[in-house]
């Protein structure tokens, strides 16, 4: 197959394990991590490189794993067009277009397509049938994929087993395709009813492979599975977390500490005498150097660490030792975040850890926090000169992206260690809140509609990892800094030079003894140590203006009046939005373009 490029952010929010890929050649699925030969030397004895993992102990613990992000072909020294992650044929049946033959070609022949002339060579079919594929496959809700039992669906029960099958008919509707057995005519079924039709599950993850050791990757299943288009936008959910770099832990040297070498080698000394003091890290430094010689940790780790000022390894290696600060939900990860930046707004970031050469993570600067008023609320806008994001892929689901169950992706290595693929990018972005020592009344219509609603919740509200209490997304509050976040992201794009797309969101919202604090930020960010070049950030000198364009013509919306007479309920999740009013692409959304009304933002704004 020819090489196809990605970046190694669509790995994680696009094409991951599990996931079909349309390469240049035909459909191919993205193949489990263990599978990766071309990483890994030994797939018996998978070892990740030191130099590929991405430190963020508050998100490793979350996920009780540590995080890679895969190669390029650059880190690798390889050509651009090598391929450096593989791939793998799926799904196995094609159809002949000029022939209206549904085959499924098997390895080593040197036809396609059972009518068309026989190639000289197996490449040249192999690469006829790919092009060929059909488009239907069939899934299941617990994650499982396969290919379509194409003899069961028009023959059921039959011992029947032919080698190809007519596809005759065409059209807008899937009644006029028919698909008739080569050697009983008389069987023959219409593609609406096997779309109509359910099947068992075969349990199969075609990404963990094909040969062998097939019936290892397959699991007892009890749902149903159905056909569905290869193409289907639902066929694959992943489920990303993300984590933004606070402090304390938001330092090179943390992650060093944090590195699995690192902590199984302080584990092991820690055993002798405890290295958190200063007469003996030095001691602990000339272990380290000992196990490198010995091959159980990487010279260039133990170089790194060295490489610090001995105050500042050990006052790291204290916090990197306070595990009561780790979060013990997305919910806490989030709170955490939230009362960092807020802390920023008013102090500045950061703290001096790293060393004077290395930039810092996430960086405030008190003298540009502006306070400003509009529409009678006093808002705090906070630039974020530089923040750094990491994002790791955790699963994913199939069909149903709130029932279905997340399959995993993550890979285990030959210490029994857990690493999740994942990615970090550095950029900058804008906090914005209330003053805290301003009182914000936040009323109207809409606004008293869902407190009620939030008051008065049913339990169907759509389950989320980014919050242990969901019931916190029906608040007004949360309500009104969500569609906030819309407009603003709306307007962002017109002035900054980022498209919609590339700007990305962060609601936070928090309740203490009944008070709601709310804020959101807005960020753009990608991969390098640069970042990005300022481009949203110095659209805080120009917020009033943004914010009346953002909010402007709040009460129209050229679907009206479908839009504006969408009223939420307990079995409606949003009130008066949709794509030409409030709506942004799902890619800077992290609740599904859900929670969004421009009704309550008018009210809350105008009345």
């Amino acid at each position: 197959m020819a090489g196809q490029q990605l970046r190694r952010s669509q790995f994680i929010l696009t094409y991951g394990p599990g996931s079909i890929l349309e390469g240049p050649n035909g459909p191919r699925i993205v193949l489990a991590l263990d599978q990766q030969g071309y990483l890994f030397k030994d797939l018996k004895q998978i070892k990740v490189d030191p130099d590929w993992q991405i430190g963020d102990q508050r998100l490793a613990h979350l996920l009780e794993g540590d995080i890679f992000e895969i190669p390029s072909n650059a880190d690798l020294e390889k050509k651009d067009e090598a391929v450096v992650y593989q791939t793998a044929r799926f799904p196995h049946w094609s159809l002949c277009p000029e022939h209206g033959i549904l085959y499924h070609w098997k390895e080593g022949n040197t036809t396609a397509c059972p009518r068309c002339p026989r190639f000289g060579y197996v490449k040249a079919a192999r690469t006829r049938a790919n092009s060929q594929a059909i488009r239907f496959i069939v899934a299941c809700e617990n994650g499982h994929m396969s290919n379509v039992a194409w003899s069961r669906m028009v023959h059921g029960h039959s011992d029947c087993d032919p080698e190809f099958f007519h596809w005759s008919g065409g059209g807008g509707s899937l009644e006029e395709v028919t698909i008739t057995c080569s050697r009983c005519p008389a069987a023959k079924v219409s593609l609406l009813d096997i779309y109509r039709k359910t099947s068992f599950c075969t349990g199969r993850f075609p990404e963990r492979g094909f040969g062998s050791n097939r019936d290892e990757n397959t699991q007892n299943c009890d749902k149903e599975a159905r056909v569905v288009q290869r193409g289907a936008s639902g066929l694959y959910l992943p489920e990303v977390v993300t984590a933004l770099t606070i402090p304390p832990l938001c330092s090179k040297l943390h992650d060093l500490l944090n590195h699995p070498d690192i902590r199984k080698a302080q584990e092991s000394f820690e055993d002798l005498i405890d290295p958190v003091e200063a007469g003996n890290l030095q001691d602990f430094i000339a272990y380290l150097h000992k196990q490198a010689d010995r091959n159980n940790i990487s010279d260039s780790l133990v170089e790194q660490l060295a490489s610090y000022d001995s105050a500042k390894i050990l006052q790291a290696m204290k916090e990197v030792a306070n595990r009561s600060a780790l979060p013990g939900s997305m919910a806490e990860l989030i709170c955490q975040e939230f009362d960092a930046l807020r802390t920023a707004a008013r102090k500045g970031a950061p703290p001096d850890i790293s060393p004077s050469d290395a930039k810092n993570r996430f960086e405030v600067n008190i003298s540009e926090v502006r306070k400003i008023t509009y529409g009678g609320l006093p808002f705090r806008i906070t630039p974020v000169r530089r923040l750094r994001v990491v994002m790791a892929l955790k699963g994913y689901r199939r069909i149903n992206s709130l029932t279905g169950e997340l399959a995993d992706v993550f890979l285990k290595d030959c210490r029994g260690d857990i690493w999740f693929p994942g990615t970090e990018m550095f950029g900058e972005g804008i906090y914005i809140d209330f003053q805290p020592d301003q009182s914000a009344a936040l009323q109207g219509s809409a606004f008293s509609q869902w407190q009620s609603l939030f008051t008065d919740q049913q339990s169907d509200i759509p389950p989320t990892e980014l919050y242990s209490e969901p019931r916190l997304r029906r608040h007004p509050q949360f309500v009104f800094w969500h569609s906030l976040s819309h407009r603003l992201i709306r307007a962002f794009s017109v002035d900054s030079g980022y498209s919609s797309s590339a700007i990305r969101e962060r609601v936070y919202l928090d309740e203490v003894n009944g008070q709601v604090a709310g804020g959101i930020l807005l960020y753009t960010s990608q991969p390098g140590s640069d970042g990005t070049l300022g481009g949203l950030m110095v659209l805080t000198q120009r917020m009033e203006s943004i914010l009346e364009i953002a909010l402007q013509d709040l009460d129209i919306c050229s679907n009206d009046p479908l839009c504006s007479d969408q009223q939420p309920g307990p079995r409606q999740h949003s009130g008066a939005s949709c794509y030409a009013c409030c709506m942004i692409s799902e890619t800077s959304c992290e609740h599904r373009n859900m929670f969004l009304d421009r009704n309550l933002l008018d009210g809350c704004l105008h009345d």
